[in-house]
C-alpha cells in the first residue's frame, strides 16, 4: 500500500466520489430552501401568521446548511469520496474530528424536522384527544432521541479524543452499532409520526376521492422513510478499513434524508402557492368550494389543511358544533348566524352531528 502523499499533493475532487458527493449536497440544499420558500410564500398568501411549525421548519433548514457546511468541509479538507492512502494524515485526523460535530447537526435537523411535522398536526386537529396525545408522546420520543444522539456522540469514545487517535488509551463503543441504532430508530419514527394522522382522516365526513387524496399528502412521508431505510441498508455495509472511501454512500444518503425530509415536511403547506399558479378559473372553483365536517362523540376534526377550528360535544341529547373561520365570513346551512366573532352555532341530530359551512376566504 502506497504511503500517504504531502498535503499540498492532495486533491478530493479527483475522486468521482467526490464529485457525486458535492452533487447530491448541492441539489438537497437547493431543493429544501425552494420548500421552506414555498411554505413561507403559501402562509403568506394565505394571510396567516407563521406558527411553531414553520419557525421549526425554517430552523431545521438553517441546521441543514449548518449540516452541509459540515460535509463540505470533510469533502474538501477530510478527503471523504477518497481512498484513505491517498490522503494525507494530518486531513484524516481533521476529518475523524469533524465526524462528532456532523453526527449532532444530523441529530438537530432531523429531529427539528421532525417536531415541525407534529406541532402542524397539532395545528390543523385540535380537537380529537387521542390523536393529540399520541402527537404529545411523538414528539417527547423525538426530543429524547436528539438527546440519546448528543448524549452517544459525547461518551461514544472515553476520553473524547480516542474519537482521532485511536492509540489513546481508552476505549469506545463500535461506531457500526451506533449509527445503526439512530438510523433505524429515526426510521422509526418516521413511520409513526406519518401514520398518525391517517385513522383521523378517514373519520372525516367527505367523499372517498378526497379522504384518499389527503390521506395521500400524509403518505409523502413515506419518502422520506425509504430513503431512511436505503440509509440503514448502507449504514450496515459500510467498510470502516477504507473510512473515508467506504463512508461515502453512507454520507450521500445522509444529504438525500434530511433534504427530503423537509420537503416533504413542507409540502403539505404548499397548496396555495401551487393554486396561485393555476388559472384564475380554476382558483374561483377551488376558493368555492364546500368542507363538510362530521362529528361524533368525542367532538368534531377539521376538513382539509388549517381551514377550520371546530368544537363539539353532547348536550341535551343533541350535538353542537361551532365553526370558526380566523379571517374572512363564513356561511352555514344549520340554524343560527354568525356572532361578533365570526362563530356559527349549529345544533341537529346526535346521529348526524354535522355542520356545512361555505368556504369563501383564506383562512390561517
Amino acid at each position: 500500500m502506497d504511503s500517504a502523499p504531502p498535503v499540498g499533493d492532495f486533491h478530493p475532487f479527483d475522486s468521482p466520489r467526490a464529485r457525486r458527493l458535492l452533487g447530491v449536497l448541492i441539489l438537497m440544499m437547493i431543493l429544501a430552501t425552494i420548500a421552506v420558500g414555498a411554505r413561507l410564500i403559501s402562509r403568506k398568501i394565505k394571510g396567516a401568521n407563521l406558527w411553531w411549525d414553520d419557525w421549526l421548519a425554517v430552523t431545521a433548514l438553517t441546521f441543514n446548511y449548518l449540516n452541509n457546511a459540515c460535509t463540505l468541509y470533510q469533502i474538501i479538507v477530510g478527503g471523504i469520496g477518497n481512498h484513505t492512502p491517498l490522503i494525507p494524515m494530518e486531513n484524516l485526523i481533521k476529518l475523524a474530528k469533524s465526524l462528532p460535530l456532523a453526527q449532532c447537526l444530523y441529530a438537530l435537523n432531523m429531529g427539528l424536522i421532525r417536531l415541525s411535522i407534529c406541532m402542524l398536526f397539532l395545528r390543523i386537529f385540535r380537537i380529537d384527544k387521542t390523536f393529540r396525545r399520541l402527537v404529545y408522546g411523538a414528539t417527547a420520543a423525538n426530543v429524547a432521541w436528539i438527546i440519546f444522539n448528543i448524549f452517544i456522540v459525547c461518551f461514544r469514545c472515553i476520553p473524547f479524543s480516542k474519537n482521532w487517535n485511536v492509540d489513546e488509551p481508552g476505549h469506545c463503543v463500535s461506531e457500526l452499532v451506533v449509527t445503526t441504532i439512530v438510523a433505524a430508530t429515526g426510521t422509526a419514527m418516521e413511520f409513526f409520526i406519518w401514520s398518525i394522522p391517517i385513522p383521523l382522516v378517514w373519520k372525516l365526513h367527505m367523499s372517498t376521492s378526497r379522504k384518499i387524496a389527503l390521506t395521500g399528502v400524509f403518505l409523502l412521508g413515506l419518502f422520506d422513510i425509504a430513503v431512511g431505510i436505503v440509509r440503514v441498508v448502507t449504514v450496515v455495509n459500510v467498510s470502516y478499513v477504507d473510512q473515508s472511501w467506504g463512508e461515502e454512500p453512507a454520507v450521500e444518503w445522509i444529504l438525500t434524508e434530511t433534504g427530503v425530509a423537509i420537503v416533504v415536511a413542507c409540502l403539505p403547506i404548499c397548496p396555495p402557492i401551487f393554486r396561485k399558479a393555476l388559472p384564475a378559473s380554476m382558483r374561483s372553483f377551488h376558493k368555492h368550494s364546500n368542507n363538510s365536517f362530521q362529528g361524533n362523540k368525542k367532538g368534531y376534526y377539521q376538513s382539509q389543511e388549517d381551514h377550520f377550528q371546530l368544537v363539539g360535544n353532547l348536550s341535551g341529547g343533541k350535538n353542537t358544533a361551532f365553526a370558526k373561520g380566523p379571517v374572512g365570513r363564513s356561511t352555514s346551512e344549520s340554524e343560527g348566524d354568525a356572532n361578533s366573532d365570526g362563530v356559527v352555532q349549529g345544533t341537529g341530530d346526535p346521529e348526524m352531528g354535522r355542520v356545512r359551512v361555505q368556504q369563501t376566504f383564506a383562512v390561517e
